[in-house]
């Protein structure tokens, strides 16, 4: 069963997405005799606004309707005098906010705590202005469209972000500031095509060319032999024991080898 909330005398507002995304009234209008659950009848002599036709509100902006709780004018003044609404609940609008003005927006609207199981009480948690609660609109550049010597161009505006869900996913991704690992980093490698690749850690680079490669390290130069034999490295003036790490570099002849393992 459809309870019939439209009555005779009552005004309501025709609105449709446009006007609502725009923050505009609708066209106001007073209900007359016939109105009934499935049907509204209203006074064309009595619109405020535009016209109330398909023209106006086509159907692809999903025009709904919106019943005000009055029968009397569509226009209340606004002032700094309470204004009485019904069941002795009054509200009292001000020019003035923490001492700064106050603009009233279409749409604007405030909350009344209210409880059925206690009907004569109001659940108001402090008498004191309160700022309207919305509506608001957010806008955003999306794109910059120029057309010169019959050539379009588009330039992407739009701040993309991946799902939140995939933000810190195992599929990777990049950092732009600090991280601190206060356990172990393992890295070993993956199967790919049931080939294993081995993991590579890069540290200023991200073409390693070593298990560790460290780029932007100090260069040291040292001064002694190499045997071809067994690769032991042994130096003259330089213990080079100590100081050759893998991933670091040994130039002689002109040729530069890079230490893997």
């Amino acid at each position: 069963m459809i309870r019939n909330f439209f009555a005779p005398n009552q005004w309501v507002e025709i609105i449709g997405e446009e006007e609502e995304l725009k923050g505009i009234p609708g066209s106001l209008a007073r209900l007359i005799g016939g109105t009934s659950a499935a049907r509204l009848v209203f006074d064309p002599a009595t619109v405020v606004g535009k016209a109330i036709s398909l023209d106006n509100f086509p159907l692809e902006q999903k025009p709904k309707v919106r019943r005000w709780d009055n029968v009397k004018s569509a226009e209340i003044p606004i002032n700094t005098d309470w204004i009485e609404l019904e069941a002795g609940i009054k509200v009292q609008f001000f020019d003035k906010y923490n001492d700064e003005n106050v603009f009233y927006n279409t749409g604007d609207y405030w909350l009344i705590p209210a409880r059925a199981s206690n009907q004569n009480i109001i659940e108001w948690t402090g008498n004191k202005p309160q700022l309207a609660r919305g509506i608001k609109h957010y806008y955003s550049q999306l794109a910059f469209l120029q057309f010169k010597d019959n050539d379009l161009t588009i330039e992407d505006y739009r701040q993309t972000f991946p799902s939140l869900v995939n933000c810190l996913d195992k599929n990777g991704g990049a950092l732009s500031g600090d991280l601190e690992i206060k356990a172990n980093v393992f890295v070993t490698g993956k199967q790919h095509k049931g080939e294993e690749i081995p993991g590579v850690v890069g540290i200023g680079t991200k073409t390693p060319f070593a298990k560790l490669h460290v780029e932007n390290h100090a260069f040291s130069k040292g001064m002694g032999l190499i045997s071809s034999q067994n690769l032991d490295v042994t130096g003259n003036q330089t213990d080079f024991n100590k100081q050759l790490r893998v991933g670091h570099t040994i130039t002689a002849n002109n040729q530069t080898k890079i230490i893997t393992y």
